[in-house]
């Protein structure tokens, strides 16, 4: 399965070895009800920055390997952020933590994070089958 935030929810495109099929589900709950043996790739940050670790070595990783497509990869906001009520405030405390401010971009998506984030805490066994994937590394590879 493979899966986007939406305006909706959560837009997924299962694909069974023969066809695909198209789906929006409210939750992120609802995504891993819905297809409980299938590997889902999200593009959606999983294992954030925090105090404790600061950087994620898949964002330089992705961008060195994207060149000149690298400004798709933004910057994730550490969890730290999440729960901010502005995003001057989200901004502030991830330059707090992590030496960068957040982009709009990555402000925008903050409640989808913070859904899937708090999901992967609660079912730590979820990240057996649900997976990080970025788009752009998708195709360049």
């Amino acid at each position: 399965m493979g899966v986007d935030g939406c305006r909706a929810g959560w837009l997924a495109v299962t694909f069974d070895g023969e066809a695909c099929a198209v789906s929006v589900v409210s939750s992120a709950r609802s995504l891993v009800e819905q297809v409980p043996e299938a590997t889902i790739f999200i593009d959606m940050p999983i294992g954030l920055p925090h105090v404790d670790q600061p950087v994620r070595r898949c964002e330089p990783e992705a961008r060195k390997l994207l060149g000149p497509r690298r400004s798709s990869v933004f910057n994730v906001p550490c969890r730290e952020a999440l729960d901010a009520p502005t995003y001057a405030d989200g901004s502030a405390r991830n330059a707090a933590i992590t030496g960068r401010k957040l982009s709009r971009q990555s402000w925008a998506i903050v409640p989808k994070i913070r859904e899937l984030d708090e999901l992967l805490l609660a079912r730590p066994a979820l990240r057996a089958s649900l997976r990080e994937a970025h788009p752009e590394v998708c195709f360049a590879q």
